[in-house]
């Protein structure tokens, strides 16, 4: 397969007239310097949850698996939980009104009472790394997981709530 670094790729607008497309597929990479003191702050001190009215895309709209390049919905939330606490993060609820993830991350509650680790349905959020990782260590660390759908009582009940890639949350 081809890796489009320093070319423009083959769509047609970065394509030199009459040039022909590139074979194959392609990795292309958007980077940027990622915000380590903020995060850390965030892993530290938690960052707030804040459900807004802004809802998560359906998965019989939009297969989860399917990470499309419109995030508009995500876009409004963060700003209506900005505008609700400034410097919180959006919750997203589903549909019915269960918890589906933040703009930028899973959530995961850590119930002690219970000895379970609390994921949405897979089918209710987006694959990702961080989930997988955060499973695995979960499994390597023998405590419980559980995927179910999740209130918002789940989370304020659980002992401790993740928001994968950003850090610890308050909801």
């Amino acid at each position: 397969s081809d890796v489009c670094s320093s070319d423009l790729g083959d769509h047609p607008r970065f394509r030199a007239r009459g040039a022909a497309g590139l074979p194959g597929t392609r990795l292309v990479a958007h980077t940027f310097r990622l915000p380590h003191a903020e995060q850390a702050r965030r892993h530290a001190t938690g960052v707030r949850l804040v459900t807004v009215p802004t809802r998560e895309i359906s998965g019989a709209s939009l297969d989860r698996r399917l990470k499309s390049r419109s995030r508009m919905h995500y876009w409004i939330a963060q700003h209506q939980a900005e505008f609700a606490s400034p410097g919180s993060q959006a919750l997203l609820l589903n549909l019915q009104g269960q918890v589906a993830e933040s703009p930028a991350a899973t959530i995961v509650a850590i119930d002690q009472r219970i000895g379970s680790c609390l994921v949405p349905p897979a089918e209710d959020i987006l694959p990702g790394t961080c989930l997988d990782w955060f499973l695995g260590l979960a499994s390597r660390l023998q405590l419980g997981i559980e995927r179910r759908p999740l209130s918002v009582a789940d989370l304020q009940a659980a002992g401790e709530v993740l928001s994968l890639k950003i850090g610890r949350a308050h909801v």
